[in-house]
């Protein structure tokens, strides 16, 4: 799977982190997407950001925590 490669790369690049599991990772990612829209989808009446933006910003805070938010 690509995200798993793509992971492995950016955890194999960042120091103490080259032990992690990728897969792992990449589940919690998939799952968190996903929450993500359900939410949005089932509470449509609450202000959200758009989705793209807040999926950016979780993967960005799982993948490579402490980093900016762009």
């Amino acid at each position: 799977m690509r995200v798993v490669a793509l992971i492995k790369e950016i955890l194999a690049a960042t120091p103490g982190r080259e032990a992690e599991d990728a897969e792992r990772l990449s589940l919690l990612l998939w799952a968190a997407t996903h929450g993500v829209i359900s939410l949005q989808i089932n509470k449509p009446t609450l202000r959200w950001p758009r989705a793209t933006a807040l999926v950016e910003e979780l993967m960005r805070a799982m993948i490579r925590p402490g980093a900016a938010a762009s």
